[in-house]
C-alpha cells in the first residue's frame, strides 16, 4: 500500500534536475560570498589561481582538472577502472557547462555590482538547499553522477558504509585540503571560496542530504525509462 502512494518519476528525469541544481546552487553560493562549499572552494580557487596566466580556467573548466585527481584516487581504491566510470566525467562536463551558465546570469555574474545582504543570505540558503536535494537526487538515479558525487556513492556501496556520515567525513578532509590550498595560493585562508559559510556547510550538508532523502524516499519512486540502459550501470 505505500507504495502506491508514492508518486513514479523517471529517473533519468531526476538525474537532469540534479545536475541543473547543483550547477545552479553553486552558482548562487559563490555569489552569495560567504564562503562556499568544502566540494567547490578548491575548484574555485584553481579558476582564480589560474586568471592571470597564459591558461585561464573558467569555473567550470577547473572543475574536470580537479575531478580528474579524484578519479585516479577513485579507482585506486576501487582497484580497478571501468569504462562506465567515464560517465561522471560527461555529467561533470554538463555540469561545468552549466555552471559556466548559471554565473553569465545577470544576478549570478560577478561582473555585476554587489548584491545586497538579503540578497546574500537568500542564495546561501537557497544554494545550499538546492545542493542537499541535487545530491539526494544523484543517491537514486542510475546515471552517475559528477565525480564528487559519484565518489561518496561508489565508495559507500562498494564499502558498505552510511552514505550520511561517509559524506561529512568527506566534506571535512575536502575542507583541510580547500584550506590549505588557499594558504599556499594566495598566503591566507578566508577570502578565496573559504568563509565562515564553509565551516557551516561542511556540518549541516551531510545532515541535509540524508533528510532531503527521506523526504524523496517518502513521496517519490524513481524508476528507469530505458531499464535496458540502466542494466549496464548494476555493479
Amino acid at each position: 500500500m505505500e507504495n502506491k502512494k508514492k508518486r513514479r518519476v523517471s529517473s533519468e528525469l531526476a538525474y537532469v534536475l540534479a545536475t541543473v541544481l547543483l550547477a545552479v546552487s553553486v552558482a548562487m553560493l559563490t555569489r552569495a560570498d560567504f564562503g562556499i562549499s568544502m566540494l567547490t572552494a578548491p575548484v574555485y580557487m584553481l579558476h582564480l589561481a589560474t586568471q592571470e596566466t597564459a591558461l585561464p580556467l573558467t569555473f567550470g573548466q577547473a572543475e574536470y582538472v580537479i575531478e580528474a585527481i579524484l578519479f585516479v584516487i577513485f579507482c585506486l581504491l576501487m582497484k580497478r577502472v571501468r569504462a562506465l566510470y567515464f560517465v561522471s566525467f560527461g555529467t561533470g562536463v554538463f555540469y561545468g557547462l552549466l555552471l559556466d551558465l548559471c554565473r553569465m546570469l545577470p544576478m549570478l555574474s560577478e561582473q555585476s555590482p554587489a548584491p545586497a545582504l538579503w540578497a546574500r543570505m537568500l542564495f546561501f540558503v537557497v544554494g545550499e538547499l538546492a545542493t542537499a536535494l541535487s545530491v539526494a537526487l544523484y543517491f537514486r538515479v542510475y546515471i552517475y553522477p559528477a565525480f564528487y558525487d559519484f565518489f561518496v556513492k561508489g565508495i559507500t556501496e562498494h564499502f558498505h558504509l552510511p552514505p550520511t556520515a561517509f559524506k561529512l567525513g568527506f566534506d571535512m578532509a575536502l575542507l583541510v585540503i580547500g584550506a590549505v590550498m588557499s594558504l599556499l595560493l594566495f598566503g591566507q585562508i578566508f577570502g578565496y571560496g573559504i568563509g565562515y559559510g564553509t565551516v557551516l556547510i561542511a556540518v549541516i550538508n551531510g545532515p541535509l542530504i540524508g533528510m532531503a532523502g527521506k523526504l524523496l524516499d517518502r513521496f517519490l519512486e524513481f524508476t528507469p525509462t530505458f531499464p535496458k540502459l540502466a542494466k549496464h550501470f548494476e555493479e
